[in-house]
């Protein structure tokens, strides 16, 4: 989380100082593409199973969960 984002502002900020890109050029878009794992993202499953009770049956199910979302991706 934070170092991801410091690390991003670090590498535009040194392109800023290189003269590479303009600060009014950075848009979400532009922060997003400079942190470590841009393409990455997480979603949490919550199921009614305490950890010690987790088999493959749990995780398989917690998979079909997943699946079965209606990603927008941000989009209403």
């Amino acid at each position: 989380g934070r170092w991801e984002i410091t690390d991003a502002v670090r590498r535009l900020a040194s392109q800023v100082v290189d003269g590479t890109i303009n600060p009014e050029e950075i848009t979400t878009e532009v922060f997003a593409s400079n942190l470590n794992l841009a393409d990455l993202y997480a979603e949490m499953v919550f199921m009614d199973v305490l950890w010690p009770d987790v088999d493959r049956r749990t995780l398989w199910k917690a998979i079909e969960i997943y699946n079965e979302r209606d990603r927008r991706f941000g989009k209403a």
